[in-house]
């Protein structure tokens, strides 16, 4: 997991303050860091669950090898997930698709 660890931590200290039990990846593709991410935060809190997401979902990655994450296969965009779910938000590997503007707007929701 290396670089994400410390995110892993500051997201088990942010669970346990809020009390929200979902976590959606934004931007996922094939969605392979957060079933490691939810690896470890998943025996502190046992009935946190997370989404992958993606504008242009791939039923390729539907499965996933973590029993918490599932892949929404509807098409979502990022501000989208966002006004719809109550939950906490990664990206892990999408910042890429963004000019700095619109990761702004992203950091203020």
């Amino acid at each position: 997991m290396g670089v994400y660890e410390q995110a892993q931590d500051k997201m088990g200290t942010v669970i346990q303050k809020t009390g929200v039990r979902l976590i959606v990846d934004l931007c996922s593709g094939a969605g392979e860091y957060i079933p490691l991410f939810m690896k470890k935060l998943t025996q502190q809190f046992p009935d946190l669950k997370a989404y992958k997401t993606d504008l242009y979902p791939n039923k390729i990655y539907f499965e996933s090898d973590h029993p918490a994450v599932s892949y929404w296969q509807e098409p979502l965009a990022a501000n989208d997930a966002i006004t719809r779910f109550d939950a906490l938000f990664t990206m892990f590997s999408a910042l890429h698709h963004f000019d700095e503007e619109e990761l702004a707007e992203r950091r203020k929701k």
